[in-house]
């Protein structure tokens, strides 16, 4: 068409205007053409310079408040030096001069033979600077690790930080149990005591609060997620901690994966190679439910570092009443750094929830110690008034059965009655005369409330035709509103494969499900047979599991495990979200990563607990704990179920409510710095639920007639159960809690019976949170290995301190990194493409209208 129109065009103008005109339209289609077939791309490569980064990270963990006189005397003139503690006493040469002759082995010589040769003078130059040396150590003395950080980074002292902010930008991050930003300006906020917000919804922001315990994997973590060259090269990081790490994953790995990304970690350690000297009482193991007039046994594991030899005392005793105690007893201490047992027995009198404490304490040496908060540690006991009540239910009279309930029955603790199905019988005696003399009953007990009379419920190889469905309803309340426990106990014909296992299909949280099968804590159940048998090996939770503790001692309870004789038959399965593996067939292997080995037990569980409702279900997938009597008659087989159910009946959740609601936590008694998990079951009184709720909990504090709110945490529907709320409040401190619900589509409903005065107050459910174990400050020395490792593994090579610490600013250089960045640019995407395209067509317009062309 172009050519045609050239053609016609030269007959109404000159050809010289005509062929201007085709050049134009020529290029206007060919660059049309060239934009679309053929897509050129423009590359622009640009070269900028980013600012490097050094992240300085500081330990604020409890450990940090220890003070090291322990160290040796030219470490401390070594640090006097380096952080300019005795510029007012003496000069940097005397210093010099001291730590010369401490490193050349000799006896410190005072004064040199040319200084004074008057004798007086030269005693009295000795007395001076003896007594200068002394003071100079005395403040090294007096120094914790977190005051040695500060003149470490201080102006007056040693000046690192503004050292390095001179030559890099800097990031300042504070970290214990979690972790906490400021600038190079605010690096002193980090030591100021916290002030707890007065708006406790703010408390789960303060995550530096908990001191309790260091994690020295978040401080690499926030290197590893800064090291993008985008945000500023990081340079190097900066680990100023004593080494203490209490969480069970290793920091090496994160140090390998920094030294990977070339992000070299320099540890500077606090503290001194020999640990400070110290009692730490490292551990109580006992029962964490008993019975009324039972004696419970107490094993208590302390350490004893840097003391001379000398008598120690160990009291057991209540708290406060360290002076009357229960139980005295004396240990002869050698005055090796070393770890004692001792084993207590006392009979608990009174019931409900009681606190015992031990505390060790030296006859010499008073005030010699570190610390004395580590000498005492408590345990918490529910007490209960009367027997454990156990309901042993099994198709027949197999083998599992028949020792379970002969052991158990044999328990002065225990109250045990038993169903089995199918029984030989010859129609002689009555059954209800057989039930009497003993022998179990054929038939559950058929009261709409029977099974809360039961504390424990162990269902043995039952069939679905022996279990209907009304049943398996029955055993869910029981489980779920009641807050019992139940025991599942694997069988070869029935349990749990017997039962539907695919019917989870029509709803998200499982309402179509089997209601055993969601009271099931695995998923996907097999059986496992392996010819040569295996073993049942208990994972980490399960070490911290008080009723699988079947000896006391470091280590040997997992060498009982051990020397068990094999099983050839169980069940494993996937243990369900949320629920806790305590033992798998998944063995010990050191290759094995902790997060693959976790993987591998999770997929192969034997032993697992999980909450359900209010109460607890256990699944233990062996029919042959039977075995565990070889060569030792009943003494494991019997401790192993005595336990399970001791803890079973007497720490149980307390449960409040009425037919509408029911509320509490998971646990009576919560240990340690965990976060309190508060259940709201909403009741079959409720025949229609609102499509939202309005729901929370008020968490209140009791102390003696006061009482405090301490939280407001808004409740949330359960994704695997439609009638039950759940929320999680973090961060409260020992003591004792109730717990009142506001919901006001509930109204009164939430209210109790009225009392004396004729007023109806809202229903309350209590807890309790006991102190947690300071396992902080069970290790008051530095741990130079593992500081040695992470540098070791990353690359760096080098434990620092703070004597030598200023070396790292010649490390440190390079100011900033340069950055190579290409840039592809579209040409038909560039606007001066467009410009382009339109100055041809506007020149092709301007001239056909300018030679009078249409």
């Amino acid at each position: 068409l172009i050519f045609w129109l050239y053609s016609y065009e030269l007959k109404l103008v000159a050809g010289r205007t005509a062929l201007g005109l085709l050049c134009l339209r020529v290029a206007t289609v060919a660059l049309i053409l060239f934009l679309v077939c053929l897509e050129p791309i423009y590359a622009h490569t640009s070269t900028r310079a980013i600012p490097g980064r050094v992240l300085v990270t500081i330990d604020r963990s409890d450990s940090t408040s220890i003070a090291d006189p322990q160290r040796e005397p030219i470490d401390k003139l070594r640090l006097a030096r380096a952080l300019q503690l005795g510029n007012d006493l003496c000069s940097e040469t005397q210093l010099d001069d001291w730590i010369h002759q401490y490193a050349s082995g000799g006896k410190l010589q005072w004064v040199k033979a040319e200084e004074f040769p008057d004798p007086a003078k030269r005693e009295e130059a000795t007395r001076d600077r003896k007594r200068i040396h002394d003071e100079v150590c005395k403040r090294v003395d007096g120094m914790t690790r977190s005051a040695v950080v500060q003149r470490l980074l201080a102006p007056e002292g040693g000046d690192l930080l503004a050292r390095l902010t001179a030559k890099h930008e800097c990031t300042l991050l504070g970290f214990a149990r979690g972790t906490r930003n400021v600038t190079p300006e605010q690096w002193r906020d980090l030591f100021a005591p916290v002030q707890v917000p007065e708006d406790k919804s703010q408390k789960e922001e303060k995550t530096d609060l908990l001191t309790t315990s260091t994690d020295l994997n978040l401080p690499l973590l926030q290197a590893l997620e800064r090291s993008s060259l985008q945000g500023g090269k990081i340079l190097g990081v900066v680990l100023v901690t004593d080494g203490q790490h209490n969480f069970p994953e290793s920091p090496v790995r994160k140090a390998i994966e920094l030294g990977q990304q070339k992000v070299p970690v320099y540890p500077i350690m606090l503290g001194a190679r020999k640990p400070p000297a110290d009692i730490a009482v490292i551990a109580i193991s006992g029962p964490t439910a008993t019975f009324k007039n039972v004696d419970a046994t107490l094993d208590v594991r302390f350490k004893v570092t840097g003391l001379a030899a000398q008598p120690l005392r160990v009291r057991l005793h209540k708290p406060g009443q360290e002076n009357t105690p229960l139980e005295e007893r004396t240990v002869q201490h050698d005055g090796t750094d070393r770890e004692y047992t001792e084993r207590f027995q006392t009979r608990m009198e009174e019931v409900g929830t009681q606190k015992l404490q031990v505390t060790v304490r030296p006859q010499q040496e008073q005030g010699t110690e570190a610390t004395t908060q580590n000498n005492s540690q408590s345990h918490v006991m529910n007490v209960a008034d009367d027997k454990a009540k156990v309901l042993v239910i099994d198709g027949e009279a197999r083998w599992e059965f028949h020792y379970l309930a002969s052991v158990l029955q044999r328990d002065p603790t225990m109250k045990v009655e038993s169903v089995v199905f199918v029984q030989p019988r010859l129609h002689l005696v009555k059954e209800d005369e057989l039930v009497q003399a003993g022998n179990p009953a054929r038939e559950l007990p058929t009261a709409q409330d029977a099974y809360s009379a039961y504390d424990c419920i162990i269902l043995g190889d039952v069939t679905p035709e022996q279990l209907p469905p009304a049943e398996r309803v029955r055993l869910e309340k029981y489980v779920a509103d009641q807050g019992g426990t139940l025991v599942i106990l694997a069988g070869k014909r029935a349990m749990p494969l017997g039962f539907p296992l695919d019917g989870a299909s029509g709803s998200a949280n499982g309402e179509n499900q089997d209601p055993l099968m969601r009271l099931l804590p695995v998923e996907k159940p097999q059986v496992y047979r392996p010819e040569d048998g295996f073993a049942v090996t208990l994972t980490e939770e399960g070490r911290q599991t008080s009723y699988l503790e079947l000896e006391s001692g470091p280590g040997k309870n997992e060498q009982r495990w051990s020397e068990f004789p094999p099983h050839y038959w169980g069940v494993i399965g996937k243990a369900k979200p949320g629920a806790t593996v305590l033992a798998s067939v998944a063995g010990a292997n050191n290759n094995r990563s902790a997060r693959e080995q976790r993987e591998l037990e999770q997929s192969q569980a034997l032993f697992v607990r999980q909450h359900y409702g209010f109460g607890r279900v256990l699944f233990v997938g062996i029919d042959s704990t039977w075995r565990w009597r070889y060569r030792e008659g009943d003494t494991f087989h019997h401790r192993f179920w005595g336990q399970t159910i001791r803890w079973a009946a007497s720490d149980k959740p307390l449960v409040t409510g009425n037919d509408y609601v029911r509320f509490g936590t998971s646990e009576a008694i919560q240990r340690g710095a965990d976060p309190v998990k508060v259940i709201v079951r909403l009741g079959d009184g409720l025949l229609t639920l609102p499509a939202k709720l309005d729901a929370r909990a008020r968490i209140l504090r009791l102390d003696g007639k006061a009482e405090e709110v301490v939280a407001l945490a808004n409740l949330s529907r359960s994704e695997k159960q439609a009638r039950v709320l759940e929320t999680q409040v973090a961060n409260l401190p020992p003591g004792e809690y109730a717990i009142e619900l506001l919901i006001p589509e509930l109204g009164d409903k939430l209210l109790a019976p009225a009392g004396a005065d004729g007023q109806s107050r809202p229903m309350r459910a209590h807890f309790t949170v006991a102190v947690p174990d300071r396992g902080e400050m069970i290790e008051l020395g530095s741990n130079l290995p593992l500081l040695q490792e992470i540098a070791t593994k990353n690359g760096t090579n080098k434990v620092y301190t703070p004597e030598n610490a200023a070396e790292l600013i010649d490390l440190l250089t390079r100011q900033a990194v340069t950055f190579t960045e290409q840039t592809e640019t579209r040409l038909w995407q560039w606007w001066m493409t467009l410009v382009l395209l339109v100055t041809l067509l506007t020149a092709e317009w301007v001239i056909r209208k300018w030679v009078g062309l249409p």
